[in-house]
């Protein structure tokens, strides 16, 4: 058993650092080399500035600021890990 979301990593620089728990950005949304997404997500960028997806996204879950910090600087669209009732991914593989 692995715990993928407070797993202790050493960096290329000797550097320790930490995975987080699951959480889906902004890039997620925007597609891939194969094709863009939908709506108005683009790769690179920092949040929408769409009411309607940022209402969606705080809907589904809001991360907090443990969250925010371990996954920064990318921004979350989607806290998958804290949904209600039952997380939308596993974090123990």
């Amino acid at each position: 058993r692995v715990d993928m979301a407070h797993t202790p990593v050493t960096l290329k620089n000797g550097e320790q650092a930490s995975t987080c728990p699951p959480a889906m950005g902004d890039s997620f949304a925007a597609g891939t080399t194969d094709g863009p997404g939908d709506f108005n997500f683009k790769q690179g960028t920092k949040g929408t500035g769409n009411m309607y997806w940022n209402w969606i996204a705080g809907f589904i879950g809001k991360p907090n600021k443990a969250m925010k910090a371990c996954h920064a600087p990318k921004p979350i669209l989607l806290d998958v890990a804290d949904t209600y009732p039952h997380a939308w991914v596993p974090t123990v593989l």
